[in-house]
């Protein structure tokens, strides 16, 4: 008996982990700012460390964009989220159909859904590689789902994948959930080899 299926893999992972202490070079000229206040050219955005933030697990954060920075104030914003962070590198184990680590930029908690968060160019929201991390992403929340199971009391994970566009200053977090929730069809189930989802147990999580 043999199989040419060569694409399984499940990682076991912890229920929980405990956040580790980011650090950032704040050595620069006026390094820290309020992320309500956009820097005056945004290719410099990188350079800064913003604060301010009352919902953030971190009381700092730096973007790469300012669609980052945007969803930051939408999130602080929103009254039903509760608790958000910038992840840092390895603190959620996903992993694309390439066995590349994709880092969200957002993971969020409200107060009835657990949500990852991507901010990309529109024209960047249909590129190959992008695709590939959405999907390893939004497998990863349906993953965790099942695991998890639906009693009551259980906030359901979802990946949103949200262009640039869409990170408006009226925008909720409720709205890109309509809009922008990437649902797991069979065809990504297949092509992970998830079919039987029943092989999954409660700590297991590919």
């Amino acid at each position: 008996m043999w199989r040419e299926q060569t694409t399984y893999r499940v990682t076991r992972v912890s229920a929980f982990d405990q956040l580790k202490p980011q650090t950032f070079d704040g050595s620069g000229k006026d390094a820290m700012r309020d992320f309500r206040s956009p820097p005056e050219r945004l290719s410099d955005m990188k350079r800064f460390i913003f604060v301010g933030f009352e919902k953030s697990c971190y009381n700092m954060a730096k973007f790469d964009s300012d669609p980052e920075r945007r969803m930051a104030v939408i999130l602080e914003q929103d009254p039903s989220v509760q608790l958000w962070m910038k992840p840092g590198p390895n603190q959620f184990r996903i992993y694309d159909e390439d066995n590349a680590p994709y880092q969200p930029d957002f993971v969020v908690e409200t107060r009835t859904e657990k949500l990852i968060i991507e901010t990309k160019r529109a024209s960047e929201m249909t590129n190959a590689q992008v695709i590939r991390k959405a999907d390893a992403a939004a497998l990863w929340c349906h993953i965790a789902n099942r695991a998890n199971g639906d009693g009551a009391g259980i906030k359901q994970w979802s990946y949103l994948l949200v262009p640039e566009t869409a990170v408006l200053p009226n925008a909720t977090v409720g709205g890109l959930m309509a809009t922008h929730t990437r649902l797991v069809d069979a065809d990504l189930l297949s092509r992970y080899s998830l079919q039987d989802e029943s092989q999954f147990s409660s700590n297991e999580i590919a």
